[in-house]
C-alpha cells in the first residue's frame, strides 16, 4: 500500500472517531455528557477549551485583545488564533455564543 493510500485511510479513520465523539455528546443527557467530559479531557484541556469559546465570545461582543488577554490570562497568540477562526468561518463559535446569550 502507498503512503498515500496509507494517510487516506488514516484520515477517514480519524474523521469516524471524531464523529463517534460528537455523537456521544449530542446524544447524551447534559449530566452524563459533563462526565463524559470530565473522563475524557484532563483539567488543563478543558480549562483550554472554555478559554478558547470565552475568548470568542469576547471578540464576538467587540472586546479588545487587551482586556481578553488580561481577563482570560491568555497570550497575544491564542486570541490571534481564535480571531483568524472567526475570520474564515467560526459558525461553531458563534451558534456557541447564542446558547449562552
Amino acid at each position: 500500500m502507498d503512503q498515500a493510500l496509507a494517510d487516506e485511510r488514516g484520515e477517514i479513520q480519524t474523521k469516524k472517531y471524531i464523529a463517534k465523539l460528537f455523537k456521544a455528546f449530542t446524544h447524551l443527557p447534559p449530566s452524563a455528557a459533563m462526565k463524559l467530559y470530565g473522563d475524557l479531557f484532563t483539567e488543563s484541556e478543558a480549562v483550554m477549551l472554555a478559554k478558547r469559546l470565552e475568548i470568542a465570545s469576547g471578540l464576538l461582543v467587540g472586546e479588545t485583545y487587551r482586556s481578553i488577554q488580561r481577563r482570560l490570562r491568555v497570550t497575544p497568540n491564542s486570541v490571534a488564533q481564535i480571531r483568524r477562526v472567526l475570520k474564515i468561518s467560526g459558525e461553531g463559535f458563534k451558534v456557541a455564543r447564542e446558547l449562552f446569550r
